[in-house]
């Protein structure tokens, strides 16, 4: 099953902080597995349990199960020759809760990489899952966030290694074209302008408002040829630098930016379904993305 990978780093809002990392393992490691394992209660509503963790050596590996104690799942009878079929709901066989959503995550550091499963957890989820566990070991330190936070010469690492896409946020063929033949044109399109070889008519760019289309950049099979290579390094960094509308650029090591915000995701496959994963093989595949960001060099 195809599954993406996130990573953030640990900001922290307090003085002389330690490491995430190091605040996980000293709590945890006061819980022997061979007791019941950490559940703590989450956003006043859910419980959430470690069901699994690794913490002899970095990167810490955790799986976080939510679910609401005792609540049942809506069900539906199979398909019979009735004339409506009436939903119902089912409560979970005695021994066994229901899963709202899991959470497969490594921790290195302050370095934090993770993949949700059943159903998707934002960072302010995750970060809250982080917070209450913490809380809930005997720990105060819980005054941190997540951000894809990165070193500003790994922009310019990650532009050379490649690009996926550029994406200027053009939704019709009219303003592409204007901005080929304006003067000031939009940054990032100079390299464009050749493909205009005179400057249309009045009645040209009018019929161009027809014709909708979307504005996306792609290297295409050669992506790795160094001229083309420079070309979209060098198309990206000038959009990133001074293009003021919306745009997304998307490199072949993971990293995405938006005029508003930057994350660093990576897709991977491992067994499973919609409904379980390996847990084994996804802590296997998050260590690795996580020594590919290394080999980037995306890392701080």
């Amino acid at each position: 099953m195809k599954k993406t990978a996130h990573y953030r780093r640990v900001i922290w809002f307090s003085d002389s902080p330690r490491p995430l990392g190091t605040v996980l393992k000293e709590f945890l490691d006061k819980v022997p597995t061979t007791e019941l394992p950490p559940v703590f209660s989450h956003a006043n509503e859910y419980d959430c349990v470690i069901a699994r963790r690794s913490i002899a050596n970095e990167p810490l590996f955790l799986q976080f199960v939510v679910y609401e104690r005792g609540a049942p799942a809506a069900i539906i009878p199979e398909a019979t020759a009735v004339e409506a079929l009436e939903a119902g709901i089912a409560n979970p066989p005695e021994g066994t809760e229901f899963i709202q959503s899991q959470l497969f995550c490594i921790v290195r550091g302050n370095d934090v990489l993770w993949t949700s499963h059943n159903t998707p957890l934002r960072e302010g989820k995750i970060n809250l899952l982080f917070a209450e566990l913490i809380q809930s070991l005997g720990s105060h330190e819980t005054k941190f966030g997540l951000q894809a936070k990165l070193d500003e010469k790994a922009f310019g690492k990650a532009f050379k290694l490649g690009i996926a896409e550029i994406d200027l946020g053009v939704g019709d063929f009219k303003p592409v074209l204007e901005a080929l033949i304006s003067p000031s044109g939009i940054p990032g399109l100079e390299a464009l302008k050749s493909l205009v070889t005179k400057k249309p008519s009045t009645a040209a760019i009018r019929a161009a408002a027809d014709v909708q289309g979307r504005m996306v950049l792609k290297p295409g099979r050669r992506w790795s040829r160094p001229h083309v290579k420079t070309l979209l390094s060098n198309m990206a960094s000038n959009v990133l630098s001074s293009h003021e509308g919306e745009f997304v650029i998307v490199t072949k090591g993971g990293i995405r930016i938006t005029q508003r915000k930057m994350s660093v995701h990576k897709e991977y496959d491992v067994h499973g379904d919609k409904q379980i994963l390996n847990p084994l093989a996804c802590q296997g595949k998050l260590a690795s993305v996580l020594h590919e960001l290394d080999i980037a060099g995306l890392l701080e």
